[in-house]
């Protein structure tokens, strides 16, 4: 809307007039922007700089240690050890509690939580390496 308003006091002022103005901007499609990020990535590798994906912790970010059963929080998509997180929901003594993982404001209950199929099978991986 303010590209059009914009647009049209351009055409309107006499220094502006007979000037023709770029085209407005269209939205980019998901291909062409996963286009553009392959093209930037190719660059980035061919001046030497490496970027690394996101590491994926195997740790509870509650008990700190190696998940066993990981359970992925549907609300907020922190995973956390089955064991761990039914002891901290059980030491908060409510049915719903804040999610343990600082900076979240997601919450968890019983009924929020599903098995982490995908950090099952990197926790399987891992352990066979």
């Amino acid at each position: 809307h303010y590209k059009m308003l914009y647009r049209n006091a351009l055409e309107n002022e006499p220094q502006h007039q007979g000037v023709a103005l770029p085209a407005p901007r269209q939205a980019a499609s998901a291909e062409d922007e996963s286009a553009h990020e392959r093209q930037l990535q190719d660059e980035l590798e061919s001046e030497g700089v490496v970027v690394a994906s996101a590491k994926v912790s195997l740790a509870c970010p509650i008990s700190q240690t190696r998940m066993v059963h990981p359970m992925v929080n549907a609300q907020c998509g922190h995973t956390y050890d089955r064991t761990a997180v039914n002891e901290h929901i059980r030491r908060c003594r409510s049915l719903t509690v804040k999610c343990p993982v600082a900076g979240c404001v997601g919450f968890v209950n019983q009924a929020n939580l599903r098995p982490n199929k995908k950090i099952s099978e990197l926790l399987a991986q891992d352990s066979g390496s």
